[in-house]
């Protein structure tokens, strides 16, 4: 069972932001081709590429209807078929390590000079920290070929 694709005609779209949103979905399904995935969440995917298919192309809605078609194909296909996206866990350990790493650096060093001002110092040790654990984890998830050439 393979997945369907859009068969929305760019051309008839007016809104140029709803024409870039049909076409990146449209790649991300392409991706998908390349990987085998579990049948149901084939077939669930496919209940939303025809719920797209059946969107007109003049709807003001058609930007907002493709991004939610996006995001449940992302969210899917990270929780079911454990296939990420490029650059997936660097953005989210980025975040996570300013936080988990970054904030107790800066309340040491804060408490070290007794003046909790410092306690930014503390992020920009953490960011990079996160962005480094993020990208070994890309890298790890590249090399399993769970990684989809899609950002």
């Amino acid at each position: 069972m393979g997945l369907n694709q859009i068969t929305l005609s760019t051309t008839a779209i007016t809104n140029q932001k709803a024409k870039e949103s049909v076409d990146r979905l449209n790649q991300l399904i392409e991706e998908l081709q390349s990987h085998k995935l579990p049948d149901d969440l084939v077939s669930k995917l496919n209940l939303e590429v025809e719920r797209v298919n059946n969107l007109s192309p003049t709807s003001k809605s058609l930007r907002k209807e493709v991004q939610k078609a996006i995001h449940l194909f992302s969210k899917s296909i990270i929780k079911e078929a454990k296939l990420i996206p490029k650059g997936y866990h660097q953005m989210l350990w980025t975040g996570i390590g300013m936080s988990a790493f970054g904030v107790p650096i800066g309340i040491g060093i804060g408490t070290a000079l007794g003046n909790m001002a410092f306690l930014g110092i503390g992020l920009a040790f953490g960011l990079p920290i996160g962005m480094a654990l993020g990208a070994a984890m890309d890298q790890k998830a590249k090399k399993e070929g769970r990684q989809l050439n899609w950002k």
